[in-house]
């Protein structure tokens, strides 16, 4: 029954996105960075950061208690 909330959850989630997000989310999902997203859809870095904001304010709204990481960590300099 907790799977079934679990999957309704993150299927009215993808409802609340466009094509072009779910494509983001996908990439974002294998490990790729804001710039090589940016690169395989050939539009600016710029524009796939404003995407993942949106993203991350449907999933806020959608799965509240949810943990967001969409931020690419940064390496720290030595």
């Amino acid at each position: 029954e907790k799977d079934y909330v679990i999957q309704s959850a993150m299927v009215e989630l993808l409802q609340g996105l466009t094509d072009r997000q779910k494509l983001i989310l996908h990439y974002r999902r294998q490990g790729k960075s804001t710039t090589e997203i940016a690169v395989k859809m050939g539009v600016s870095q710029q524009a796939i950061s404003k995407h993942l904001s949106k993203i991350q304010a449907v999933i806020t709204e959608k799965l509240p208690n949810t943990v967001r990481g969409f931020k690419e960590k940064r390496k720290s300099a030595k």
